[in-house]
């Protein structure tokens, strides 16, 4: 899968460059959810209901960061 590839690659040229990062993904369509590093199988497996709500997603991923890494 052309996704999971680029993101393995991504992955590795960020945790090359930047020894502590952390990453954190996020699914959304009507609904945010957050899916940790060790997840990132199921983030790559998760099955949404339909629509697209960009702002469900950005404001999930504000909280995340606010709460996580201030």
């Amino acid at each position: 899968d052309a996704a999971k590839e680029f993101m393995f690659n991504l992955r590795a040229a960020l945790k090359a460059k930047y020894k502590d990062i952390e990453f954190v993904y996020v699914a959304f369509d009507t609904q945010a959810h957050i899916f940790k590093e060790k997840d990132v199988d199921k983030f790559f497996k998760v099955r949404l209901g339909g629509g697209t709500d960009y702002g469900m997603g950005y404001e999930t991923c504000a909280k995340e960061l606010k709460a996580n890494y201030p």
